[in-house]
């Protein structure tokens, strides 16, 4: 297939779709980070091999580098990109790879840390508004054709983040409404706060508040902290706001914020206790079950959504636990019974959903690992730090499909939307397709 003819495939299905953005939305898009509904997870054939000589449809040179995970609208797809290591901007590409707009963001930040940028979080859009959050606390919500609808400075009105190595969690969309977490703390004060940030909750369309939550802890030091992001969690009829960081993962009320449950004992107490022991990764949602990550090769638990109160010790509530293994900053990703989990060294794994039991764990990627994996249809993308994107066959076996080499930095989690396989690195966002 020729690149003008896929172009105007592209630009025929763009057409089609964009007669009908919000029905069939999740089918036909990836709207925020980690997909749709929160699982990583899309029933889609992209292509197993591909590179720059192969099944390329483009490659959009990007302003800088960025860990943000590029979200796809019906005709459109959407980044945030760093300038330098200050500044920060959401473009707008074409599903035909053409540059559609630029929004520069006027506030500057200074980051820590290996990979943090002024455009760790990622976009979010529901296919006629995007809206970008960026580690100065500038929130702006944008039409698709990049007209401003409104901006909110979230350092100002509910604090100055203390953070340190920089705010990266990405917001939340869900049902017309828009969650932010700010889970961070001062690591000196005495005597120790009892609280470690706020949830907030905004009309998506105008910006107002709907409501905010203080979260209560008794974490310490830099485990006050957290990078993670929200994730929705559907438990039947109920819906849950899943919240990681400062020694808990909580459960909240969508509709106020009220605290439903939570789970400790991931950071040890006592003269054990680790002060450092600051969360990245998200907790994982899938097959009805929640899967939580914690640190530094720390326990992985697995609950069931249904619980209330604290569920750190009900055994009708907490599944399995491991006291070891956790990724560091990559997400796990849940599919078929199977729990995949990639180490900051590059070691892929996979865990029985049942038990919690290893099926496997292997060494796939040299460099230090980032990003969250995705599955299309009976494949695992793993985009490695060093540009290596590695094609796995899904299931309980390992088996490696291919490594492509794109020799650029990426730590961005893929996005796949209609068959096309996006990937964002330090210089440019790939598109490849099916020949």
């Amino acid at each position: 297939m020729t690149f003008a003819i896929r172009c105007t495939s592209l630009a025929v299905l763009s057409v089609c779709l964009s007669a009908n953005v919000t029905e069939g939305f999740a089918q036909q898009t990836w709207p925020q980070w980690r997909s749709g509904d929160f699982t990583s997870v899309v029933d889609a054939d992209v292509p197993t091999e591909f590179g720059t000589d192969k099944n390329m449809v483009w490659r959009v040179p990007l302003p800088g580098g960025g860990g943000a995970s590029p979200v796809v609208a019906a005709d459109r797809v959407f980044v945030t990109s760093a300038i330098g290591k200050q500044e920060s901007t959401l473009v707008c590409i074409s599903i035909e790879g053409k540059e559609l707009w630029q929004h520069k963001y006027e506030q500057k930040v200074k980051m820590r840390g290996d990979g943090a940028t002024a455009a760790s979080p990622s976009p979010v859009t529901d296919g006629k508004h995007v809206w970008a959050m960026m580690a100065t606390g500038e929130l702006k919500c944008f039409t698709v054709d990049g007209d401003l609808v409104w901006e909110q400075d979230v350092q100002k009105e509910y604090g100055k983040f203390d953070i340190m190595f920089g705010f990266a969690s990405t917001p939340v969309l869900h049902d017309g409404k828009l969650y932010l977490m700010v889970i961070d703390g001062d690591m000196k004060a005495k005597p120790a706060i009892t609280s470690a940030g706020q949830l907030i909750c905004l009309d998506a369309k105008t910006g107002k508040e709907l409501w905010v939550h203080t979260r209560r802890t008794d974490a310490t030091q830099e485990c006050l902290h957290s990078y993670a992001s929200p994730t929705i969690c559907h438990d039947g009829d109920r819906a849950l706001l899943l919240i990681q960081g400062a020694d808990y993962l909580t459960a909240h009320d969508l509709n106020g914020g009220q605290e439903i449950w939570r789970c400790g004992g991931m950071n040890p107490t006592g003269k054990s206790y680790n002060q450092t022991f600051r969360l990245v990764a998200s907790p994982a949602v899938g097959d009805g079950q929640i899967v939580v990550p914690t640190a530094k090769n720390g326990p992985i638990v697995c609950l069931k959504p249904n619980g209330k109160g604290d569920v750190t010790k009900n055994e009708s509530v907490n599944l399995w636990r491991l006291p070891k293994g956790t990724p560091d900053v990559s997400t796990p990703v849940v599919h078929d019974g199977v729990v995949y989990l990639v180490a900051k060294k590059g070691i892929f794994s996979a865990l029985d959903l049942a038990n919690g039991k290893t099926l496997y764990r292997e060494r796939l990627l040299a460099d230090k690992h980032r990003s969250t994996p995705v599955v299309a249809g009976d494949k695992i993308i793993v985009a490695g730090r060093d540009g290596t994107i590695v094609v796995l066959k899904a299931g309980k076996t390992f088996e490696v499909l291919a490594k492509n080499k794109l020799d650029e930095d990426t730590t961005a989690s893929p996005a796949i939307a209609n068959n096309v396989l996006y990937i964002r690195t330090a210089k440019a966002l790939y598109a490849f397709g099916a020949e």
